[in-house]
């Protein structure tokens, strides 16, 4: 088994714990460690029974570790990209050739489905669809319920609202807001915020 560190300490961090455990059911892959916190938990205090072991500059103790990060956690430049982890719930669906990059949360009851490619630390919440030949940049977050129609293409630094969907083939520019429930059905530009059915742009980042 490998070990195992989780980069923060906040809700999601407690669901990954459980990720996690669900994957060990499944089969032995993790020896979870415990926690990095950048947020001022003591050292020692513990989540889900695990350690708060410190902040960052604890990290260079544990040589053989992998990491991954919880949602929104900075200063990932810090951590050692080769052994960085990605974690997918044994409820989700995902074709033999879709690619994952470094430091990606699939949360269960996910599709994803033939030759998808995710960039790296994508996070991506429960119940979500990402068809057939969907490309995914760094730095994703895609919410719950979250359609993604084939062929679409989803730049660096977007958040995909609750329920949002995607038309196939639209392309959504970087770091771009998708608002809860939103119907996509054109290209949108980056640094956008899209909101509505059909969405439409309120503003630009």
């Amino acid at each position: 088994m490998k070990q195992l560190i989780i980069l923060g300490g906040k809700s999601h961090a407690a669901e990954i714990i459980e990720i996690i455990t669900r994957i060990n059911h499944s089969h032995k892959e993790w020896d979870m460690i415990g926690f990095i916190s950048i947020d001022g938990q003591a050292r020692g205090n513990k989540i889900n029974e695990y350690p708060v072991l410190g902040s960052l500059d604890v990290i260079q103790r544990y040589p053989k570790a992998w990491f991954i990060p919880e949602f929104g956690f900075p200063n990932l430049a810090d951590i050692p990209y080769e052994r960085l982890a990605s974690l997918v719930d044994p409820n989700v669906f995902i074709a033999n050739n879709a690619q994952l990059g470094k430091g990606c949360i699939i949360y269960p009851n996910c599709f994803i489905g033939a030759n998808v490619q995710f960039g790296d630390f994508v996070f991506c919440l429960s119940g979500s669809i990402i068809n057939h030949d969907v490309n995914i940049g760094h730095k994703v977050t895609l919410t719950s319920g979250v359609i993604l129609g084939g062929y679409a293409n989803i730049g660096n630094s977007c958040y995909l609202g609750q329920g949002s969907n995607i038309r196939q083939g639209v392309n959504i520019g970087h770091n771009s807001l998708i608002g809860m429930g939103a119907v996509v059905i054109r290209d949108v530009l980056p640094h956008s915020v899209m909101v509505g059915n059909p969405a439409r742009m309120i503003h630009r980042k």
